[in-house]
């Protein structure tokens, strides 16, 4: 076993990588020689990029200048922006001048991925697929976070059909982003951040579909994405998640999904499509079939219920529907809509709401259907008309247990729990959208500690206000009294390459912020500092996003190829910061030693799994940490 390991070791000492990282560019307004090489030379088309990404595994960065892109020169609906690969990161969002990553600025700089190819009067002739992402049919190979799309707007996809193209891309579902595994039980999991998914419409369900397979940890990730004014005339008109073994395709596997730092707006499902007893549901997100979805830390604003009503259909659901044996986790959320539609709807599965507010003005908050269970805790469920049920029942003789949370007094199904409040919430000002907590409102210091999970859900409310600023959570999505966290974090991503780690981190805002300790750890548990890096920000100030990289080009990481016996003198008599980068090279080693003794074969840089959080210190001294991430091997 040993032998084997150092022969690994050994072999990653004599061979260099074959392959170095390269970035090509795209700017429709290049006139250089359209090579992509640099933004002088840029690609003019994303189409001949992603080509180009395909044929050349090196190639691991595209970035994309501000503009408009159309998936199609020739009009043709069924083409789209197709990507088959692993380890490609596609950024939009720069002027055309950048040199890092750090100096775009997608808010000011909009690159737009549109479907509307044909008449621009009409969208009849709209792409039925803006992008695809998918495993090769050919050659299917997993893929997962280390696929990102980053910074771009997707409008105006139109997936109207019913009809499937090649059996694979079904014209009625996913207008923007379709996600499929192809109908094999493969992982699919790539990275959707800083995207925007605007008028789409599709006739069946979803501007972001997601037809995958999550495989042991992967998860499909969506954060900081906003979807507005999505239309879908069955279910899911902003993101519909469903199992295709639930679905009878006869695909084992299940999905796993996390929406974080998200926005619905204004997005509207209705059955025209179907008419059967089951559409109409889901405007922000539905889920179908096994698998587990986590939404946090998301909005769900004014997202409806029709107009096509006449037609047959479950109609609930503004926020989110979950059908069909799903397990789904709302935290750190607000749902609220100026309908009278029920904002969750859970029909045969799972769903628990922690730290949420929901409010309906006319009817119920929550509707369930022969459900599994029904976990609501420190949470708020609102309506003002008194008469109404805020838990309404469609069918069964449903248990719901809800615990530290405040809600009207009037409900059906039976209620188990304990500090169950039913007076008003005392909302700040419901008519202009504000559910924070007036002072003395009941919902103050009555929440369970216990029920919330600082390193799970994160350590601010919605508004990114400290959670817990007393000795007890307050009920619902805001923490009253309390004040902004020093640092708000933004996205965070860490890559390992060629025994090299590449680590990106944004702010959203910062306060009294001194600097920022990088923690790793083999296990998830014990973390252990690398480096370093200073702040920013004037004086430790900033209201407005700033950006973060450490790379460890330090050459010391070359020392993994040297084997554990040379590495641990270095460690030993490097100063601090080399001390810190071998500490992080040890921590490699030894996942490599434990995983050769557990499998008794060679281990090689792509079969470890290593943890990553930042750690943000006050002047003061006072710590507060990001998110845990895995590293990506690539």
């Amino acid at each position: 076993m040993m032998k084997k390991f150092l022969s690994t070791l050994l072999v990653l000492s004599f061979f260099p990588p074959l392959l170095f990282a390269q970035t090509i560019f795209v700017n429709h307004a290049a006139t250089g020689s359209n090579d992509g090489s640099s933004w002088q030379n840029a690609y003019q088309s994303l189409t001949t990029a992603l080509a180009a990404a395909h044929t050349n595994a090196a190639v691991t960065q595209i970035w994309v200048a501000s503009g408009t892109y159309y998936p199609s020169q020739t009009n043709n609906r069924d083409d789209f922006f197709n990507i088959r690969r692993n380890n490609l990161q596609v950024y939009g969002g720069f002027t055309g001048s950048e040199t890092s990553l750090t100096q775009r600025n997608a808010a000011i700089n909009p690159t737009i991925l549109s479907g509307n190819i044909g008449n621009a009067a009409s969208n009849s002739d709209n792409s039925y697929h803006i992008m695809v992402i998918e495993l090769n049919p050919a050659n299917p190979q997993p893929i997962d976070n280390s696929l990102v799309i980053d910074g771009f707007t997707f409008s105006e996809g139109n997936a109207n059909s019913g009809g499937v193209l090649n059996s694979l891309y079904p014209r009625y579902t996913g207008a923007s982003i379709f996600v499929s595994c192809n109908f094999s039980s493969i992982n699919i999991t790539p990275l959707i951040r800083n995207c925007i998914f605007t008028d789409n419409r599709a006739f069946s369900s979803g501007a972001l579909t997601y037809y995958g397979i999550s495989a042991g940890s992967n998860v499909f990730t969506v954060e900081q994405c906003i979807f507005q004014n999505n239309y879908a005339g069955y279910s899911g008109a902003a993101i519909d998640i469903m199992q295709l073994d639930a679905a009878g395709y006869g695909v084992p596997g299940v999905f796993s999904v996390a929406v974080e730092k998200c926005s619905f707006l204004n997005n509207s499902i209705d059955n025209y499509s179907q008419g059967g007893a089951n559409g109409g549901v889901g405007a922000g997100i539905n889920s179908f079939g096994q698998g587990t979805l986590k939404v946090n830390n998301t909005t769900f604003i004014n997202n409806t219920i029709g107009p096509a009503t006449s037609f047959a259909g479950a109609y609930k659901g503004t926020a989110v529907s979950v059908r069909n044996g799903g397990n789904t986790t709302v935290i750190n959320s607000l749902a609220y809509a100026n309908n009278n539609y029920t904002p969750f709807y859970n029909i045969q599965s799972t769903l628990t709401l922690v730290n949420t507010t929901v409010y309906n003005p006319g009817s119920s908050a929550l509707d369930v259907n022969n459900p599994v269970a029904n976990n609501i805790y420190n949470s708020i469920l609102w309506t003002d008309n008194s008469a109404a049920n805020i838990i309404a029942v469609s069918n069964g003789s449903p248990t719901i247990n809800i615990e530290n949370s405040l809600l009207n007094a009037t409900y059906q199904g039976t209620i188990t729990g304990s500090n169950i409040l039913t007076t008003n919430p005392a909302f700040a000002n419901p008519a202009s959208g504000d559910f924070s907590l007036q002072p003395g409102s009941p919902a103050i210091n009555n929440g369970n500690n216990t029920l919330y999970t600082n390193t799970a859900n994160g350590n601010g409310d919605l508004a990114n206000n400290q959670r817990i600023t007393q000795t007890t959570i307050d009920i619902g999505a805001y923490e009253a009294n309390s004040s902004a966290l020093p640092v708000r974090f933004g996205a965070l991503s860490a890559a390992l390459k060629h025994n090299q780690i590449l680590i990106n981190w944004s702010t959203e805002s910062e306060t009294n912020n001194d600097h920022f300790e990088i923690e790793i750890s083999a296990d998830g548990k014990q973390f252990n500092p690398i480096a370093s890096v200073k702040s920013k920000a004037v004086n430790g100030n900033s209201a407005t996003p700033i950006n973060y990289t450490f790379d460890s080009s330090f050459s010391g990481w070359q020392a993994f190829q040297m084997g554990l016996f040379s590495l641990l003198s270095l460690a030993l008599t490097a100063p601090l910061r080399r001390k810190r980068i071998a500490g992080l090279i040890l921590i490699i080693g030894a996942a490599g030693v434990l995983s050769c003794s557990k499998s008794h074969t060679s281990v090689t840089e792509n079969e470890l799994k290593l943890y990553l959080r930042i750690a943000q210190v006050d002047k003061d001294g006072k710590k507060e940490y990001s998110k845990t991430i895995t590293v990506v091997n690539q």
